[in-house]
């Protein structure tokens, strides 16, 4: 599948996400309304799009930790594996 990127305006409509293209990564795009379904369960957006019989294509995000909870888990993972940590330089 090519690659498509877009950014602009954006707005929920019941389960839908509707963003309004300002600019695009293919000029054919710009000025359309692209509307995919979403869904938001705790730290997962899933956006899909229906391609037509029983396919969809797909998007999902996680929520990214806070930079404190992610240093935390590191230092963790650092000394499971044997390494000290100081908390130097932070």
């Amino acid at each position: 599948m090519p690659y498509l990127g877009y950014s602009g305006r954006w707005r929920v409509a019941g389960d839908r996400l509707v963003h309004r293209v300002a600019v695009g990564s293919h000029a054919r795009v710009v000025g359309t309304e692209q509307i995919r379904e979403a869904r938001l369960e705790g730290d997962r957006l899933t956006l899909r799009e229906s391609l037509g019989a029983g396919r969809y294509l797909v998007l999902e995000w996680r929520r990214a930790e806070p930079a404190a909870a992610a240093m935390a888990g590191e230092e963790r993972t650092m000394q499971r594996n044997g390494f000290e940590t100081t908390g130097g330089g932070r």
